[in-house]
């Protein structure tokens, strides 16, 4: 298990905590940070269908240098517990950085749903052109059959004319 400072806040050391391929991130430094009640998160955490599911306890080094077990979350779920966090609930001098966070989270959702949405919307754009162009390409096919099979007919005719010439000494006129 490997700890790692990532970042002071506040005069709180936000670490990670790498366990094997795993990243975990202790609670309490980041409620600490924001001036959020611990205790209060750790319940709404437990109580939430994911984030419960995915809590666990690592031993952290904390501020006071002495080693604790803490409450963890996996690496990917923090952004989406920091979303939770009321700005009204923070120390006030982190109530604009989390409105600027949520915002951002507002807009990465909205951009990560709207791609997906686009680029059905592009696929089904360029598979209607696709279609069209199949059925033209039909079309031209149909034709030139068409086209083909006149040119072997009229082969067909030439050469059984010839074929058939009886020379004749006297035409008739």
């Amino acid at each position: 298990m490997n700890e790692i400072l990532i970042k002071r806040v506040n005069e709180t050391g936000i670490t990670i905590i790498q366990d094997g391929n795993d990243i975990f991130v202790p609670v309490r430094p980041i409620c600490n940070a924001l001036g959020v009640d611990f205790s209060t998160q750790r319940k709404r955490i437990m109580s939430d269908p994911i984030l419960g599911s995915v809590v666990g306890e690592k031993p952290t080094t904390a501020n006071d240098g002495k080693n604790y077990m803490m409450v963890c979350l996996p690496f990917e779920f923090v952004f989406g517990w920091l979303f939770t966090i009321n700005p009204d609930k923070v120390k006030s001098e982190a109530a604009e950085a989390v409105i600027r966070y949520k915002r951002e989270c507002y807009h990465a959702l909205f951009a990560h749903f709207v791609k997906r949405f686009r680029h059905a919307q592009e696929c089904n754009e360029q598979e209607i052109a696709l279609l069209s162009q199949i059925s033209e390409l039909k079309d031209t096919l149909l034709a030139n059959k068409n086209e083909l099979k006149a040119a072997q007919e009229r082969l067909a005719r030439m050469r059984t004319e010839r074929l058939t010439f009886q020379p004749s000494l006297f035409d008739e006129v």
